[in-house]
């Protein structure tokens, strides 16, 4: 066994019967990999699914269960349970193309990477609104048709991510990147990228391991897009704080400095709301982002609990926290 193809899920049941049809479709040899489905705690059927799939006669699929909330959690219990040199990840709304394990085997036999990842393409189930793709990239990845050793900044997205089981254990596992651990919000792989690279790590993306990333547009609302954005700036502040470790003092003057941005973008909206426009979609958003920025600043200012949390970097060898 030489990779292994790790899907975590939670109550995605149809999208995830789609991943596993695509992971099960590989022109990779089928001896030569084994798929994982952790659930994270489904309340949908999952189970069930995956039994059933295995009753078809075609390649069987482990079923780990991971009951602690968090993706990096079951990406973790996946890695224990692997058989593979290689861990090739990709989510639950994630359709990787036929040759995406190939690809992968590929670029890890021809170069010394410790990490490789391809293209991730959005696929929409529905029409999402028309203001909703002008706001936010949905893991939309693409750095063409070449091969590539990136560098830091740039880095490879979960729904097409491989690395050597080796080093993810060396390096600390995926950084949390979900609400868990007092609502912290990590840089989950973009984190793992940055250890790889600090640990003299190579990444390579590989034009070849396409994933189609499968979005319901019609589930886009204001509300769902307001949170999406609010988590990326809980991830802009924690990533902050990592590099920086700001005093007290500058931590409540950056709280306070997010409110006020907070106040201006929910006022521009206010005077947008009648034409619902494209501007008055960004500035609830951007209100939304700004609030979710000062609670956290503002949290790591009066905690030293949840400082030391953001500042953890092994989340896969310590004992867990619960």
């Amino acid at each position: 066994m030489t990779i292994s193809v790790i899907i975590p899920t939670l109550n995605r049941c149809e999208l995830l019967r789609d991943a596993i049809a695509s992971v099960r479709s590989q022109t990779f040899p089928t001896d030569q990999y084994e798929i994982i489905v952790v659930d994270n705690g489904s309340t949908d059927g999952t189970r069930e699914l995956v039994e059933r799939v295995n009753q078809d006669g075609g390649k069987p699929i482990r079923y780990v269960y991971e009951p602690r909330p968090g993706l990096h959690w079951a990406r973790h219990a996946g890695a224990r349970a692997a058989q593979g040199e290689i861990l090739a990840y990709t989510d639950d709304d994630g359709a990787p193309t036929s040759g995406w394990v190939a690809a992968l085997a590929q670029a890890f036999a021809e170069t010394d990477c410790a990490a490789a990842g391809g293209p991730v393409h959005v696929r929409w189930l529905s029409e999402p609104p028309w203001w909703a793709t002008q706001l936010y990239g949905f893991a939309h990845l693409d750095y063409g048709s070449e091969r590539l050793e990136l560098t830091w900044p740039r880095t490879i997205y979960g729904p097409s991510f491989a690395v050597r089981k080796s080093i993810l254990f060396e390096v600390g596992g995926f950084n949390p990147d979900t609400s868990v651990l007092d609502r912290l919000v990590g840089d989950g792989e973009t984190g793992l990228c940055r250890k790889i690279y600090a640990a003299g790590g190579k990444i390579i993306y590989e034009p070849g391991a396409l994933v189609y990333h499968q979005q319901e547009g019609a589930l886009l609302t204001l509300a769902n897009m307001r949170h999406r954005l609010a988590q990326q700036a809980r991830f802009r502040a924690y990533a902050d704080y990592k590099a920086h470790r700001q005093s007290t003092l500058r931590l409540l003057r950056r709280t306070g400095h997010t409110l006020l941005r907070a106040a201006y973008r929910k006022l521009r909206a206010l005077k947008h709301r009648p034409a619902k426009d494209l501007a008055y979609y960004q500035h609830e958003v951007n209100a939304a982002a700004a609030l979710a920025s000062a609670e956290y600043y503002l949290r790591l200012a009066f905690s030293e609990h949840f400082r030391q949390i953001v500042l953890r970097e092994d989340w896969i060898n310590e004992p867990a926290e619960r």
